[in-house]
C-alpha cells in the first residue's frame, strides 16, 4: 500500500483537534483524498460547521491556507501514481522473463539426448 502522509497527519491529529474539526477530518478522511478537493463551503456544509473551522483545520494541518492544502493532495496524488506506475512497470517487466524462460504451452518436455545412438546395424563395405 502506498503512504498517505496527509491522511496520516490528519489521524494524528485526530486527539487534539476541537469537536468540529473532527468532523471536518471524518469529512476529509472518509473519501480520502477526493473529499480534500472539494470547496470549502462543501466541506463546511458535509461536515456541518462553519467555513472559517474548515480553514482553521488545514492551518493547524501546517498549510498556509486551502489552495495550500489541494496542492499537497495533488503532489501526494502525483507521487502515489508515479509510485504504482513503476510498480507495474517492474511486475510486467517480471512477468515477461518468466514467460520467455517457459516451454510453450503444450510442449512436452523431454530428457536431454544422450548423444548420438551407436551404429548396431553394420553395413559391409563393398
Amino acid at each position: 500500500m502506498v503512504p498517505s502522509p496527509i491522511a496520516d497527519d490528519i489521524r494524528r491529529e485526530l486527539g487534539v483537534l476541537a469537536p468540529a474539526e473532527r468532523m471536518v477530518a471524518g469529512i476529509l478522511l472518509a473519501p480520502y483524498p477526493s473529499a480534500g478537493f472539494e470547496t470549502v463551503a462543501t466541506i463546511a456544509e458535509r461536515a456541518g460547521v462553519s467555513a472559517p473551522t474548515v480553514l482553521r483545520f488545514v492551518t493547524r494541518l501546517g498549510y498556509t491556507g486551502f489552495p495550500d492544502f489541494q496542492a499537497a493532495l495533488r503532489k501526494e496524488l502525483d507521487e502515489r501514481s508515479a509510485s504504482l506506475t513503476a510498480l507495474a512497470l517492474r511486475d510486467r517487466r517480471q512477468r515477461n522473463l518468466r514467460t520467455l524462460h517457459r516451454p510453450p504451452l503444450g510442449a512436452q518436455q523431454h530428457p536431454p539426448h544422450p548423444g548420438p545412438l551407436p551404429d548396431t546395424h553394420r553395413h559391409p563395405v563393398a
